[in-house]
């Protein structure tokens, strides 16, 4: 009697165990259920969306153009604004990056991308380029984007634009034109449209003001000894024709590209993919 009684109390804690562990069990599905829905746990429900810079400069064309050839370079970027994801700042020491909110290309081939084209519309060089052709360039145009960010002050959020730039001769390295530009624009509400919208402002404000003031450096007017521009390029290793030279793969994969090699995207996990161009504004 002894033996079975004690049999069956272990049978009943083995019993009270389990049950125990399977509310446990319940408990934390639901919660692990519910906490799903909240932004940042787990995978987002928001669309995501793509952002594109756009730079449109009001000035005329110049009919005294640079005699030239000149070559811009893909802008350096602090390490901070290499990525994909739109940087937000709370303060001088922290930043965040938003997952839903992502560039379609890094900033800093955009901006000169659309350096390139701005030259090249406004005719303020005899020519403008952005490979390593057979030409040899004249100029070089390069230059440094320090920030390009939302700021966020709590209340009101702020587009922020950091650049500078530089016209040196290719053949000496002698600086003809510097120029630093740091402007922020208060956003009419907390909108990342808005924010791409006013940082392509910001950019074309930079890039008109720099024309204008090339159009100011008489040096790049006087008559210079003649050079053989016809002459075969001097390369450094890994210099490809046709390739801007510092299209270099730094390891960094777009969103995008992740999104087709696993599928995420198109599995149905929820997210719908948007982009946005931003319209030239009037």
């Amino acid at each position: 009697m002894r033996t079975r009684l004690l049999r069956t109390s272990r049978q009943a804690r083995a019993a009270a165990v389990m049950a125990l562990v399977a509310a446990v069990a319940l408990t934390a599905a639901l919660a692990l259920t519910a906490c799903a829905g909240f932004p940042g746990f787990g995978k987002s429900n928001t669309e995501r969306s793509y952002f594109v810079l756009h730079s449109k400069t009001r000035l005329d064309f110049s009919d005294r153009p640079i005699p030239g050839l000149v070559r811009v370079r893909t802008l350096h970027a602090d390490a901070v604004y290499e990525k994909f994801q739109i940087a937000v700042r709370m303060n001088p020491y922290e930043l965040r990056y938003d997952d839903d909110h992502i560039w379609i290309a890094k900033p800093k081939r955009m901006i000169s991308d659309l350096i390139t084209q701005s030259l090249k519309e406004s005719k303020r060089f005899t020519d403008v380029t952005r490979e390593l052709g057979e030409v040899r360039p004249k100029y070089n145009l390069s230059g440094n984007l320090h920030a390009i960010e939302v700021f966020d002050s709590g209340d009101q959020w702020f587009a922020h634009l950091s650049l500078s730039m530089q016209l040196t001769l290719r053949e000496n390295g002698e600086a003809l034109y510097f120029m630093m530009y740091d402007e922020r624009r208060e956003l009419a509400q907390r909108s990342f449209t808005l924010a791409a919208r006013a940082l392509s402002e910001l950019l074309s404000a930079a890039v008109e003001r720099m024309m204008q003031d090339l159009d100011e450096v008489e040096q790049l007017r006087a008559p210079s000894p003649a050079t053989d521009t016809t002459a075969p390029v001097e390369r450094s290793p890994g210099d490809e024709v046709g390739k801007p030279e510092d299209a270099e793969d730094d390891g960094e994969r777009h969103p995008l590209d992740e999104a087709a090699e696993d599928g995420s995207e198109s599995e149905g996990d929820g997210r719908a993919d948007e982009v946005i161009l931003v319209p030239e504004s009037r």
